[in-house]
């Protein structure tokens, strides 16, 4: 609880320096995956390009080539039947088209959007703690706790104590539920740490300050997010 009438929701540029370094940071570390798999290419060698989960980053790789060759409809690349495509997977698809135009390669296309929205996301996220949370040291450490936390899987993992065995705990698999983990793998996921901050903020500010285009924001967010992960606020 926090009383509405006393808070301050202003984040001071100090703040965000500390935030911007921090969010470099963090992203750097996600980049090391990356980083290690494109140096060890060799002649024999050629690196997928994804950190975990491959079929999903194939999907998503292959949405993209669609876009670059100028499509806008979604299809399945490697089916035998015919198809009309569907407006699908939009973001990756839109991406397609941004390399092109930019003449990027996918890959460095799929990375840089992984960053750019990877380093938006952790501002959005400093700013919904700070709507919140008054002292800068307790929003800092939030901070850290939301964007680098994770559940006791990784100490289950550590001792040998895994409940099923040959199922790993849920820190190592359920992508959505961690920040760090979705960072380090899909942009799309950035995007809906922004879209879903964008609801849950809106909706915070509107009780301190009700306005009523603050329920537009919040409907706008809510229809984007249709586009790139329905599910999203169920999970969020």
């Amino acid at each position: 609880m926090y009383n509405t009438a006393m808070h301050t929701t202003r984040v001071s540029a100090k703040e965000w320096r500390w935030v911007s370094v921090v969010a470099v940071i963090i992203l750097l570390l996600t980049s090391l995956p990356y980083a290690a798999g494109y140096s060890a290419q060799n002649s024999e060698w050629v690196y997928s390009g994804a950190a975990y989960d491959l079929q999903d980053y194939s999907a998503h790789l292959g949405a993209m080539h669609l876009g670059y060759q100028g499509e806008w409809k979604f299809q399945l690349l490697f089916s035998p039947q015919e198809q009309e495509g569907a407006y699908v997977k939009l973001p990756y698809v839109f991406l397609g088209h941004l390399a092109r135009w930019l003449g990027l390669s996918l890959p460095v296309a799929y990375q840089a959007a992984r960053l750019i929205l990877g380093f938006i996301a952790c501002a959005a996220v400093y700013w919904l703690i700070a709507l919140i949370l008054v002292r800068v040291s307790t929003r800092r450490l939030a901070f850290l706790l939301a964007v680098m936390g994770s559940g006791l899987g990784w100490l289950q993992w550590l001792v040998g104590r895994i409940p099923v065995p040959g199922i790993d705990p849920i820190d190592f698999w359920l992508i959505d539920a961690y920040l760090f983990f979705g960072l380090m793998l899909f942009p799309h996921f950035a995007a809906v740490i922004i879209l879903l901050v964008g609801m849950i903020g809106a909706y915070v500010s509107y009780l301190k300050f009700p306005r009523p285009w603050k329920f537009f924001l919040i409907a706008g967010c809510s229809l984007l997010l249709q586009t790139i992960q329905p599910f999203a606020p169920l999970v969020g």
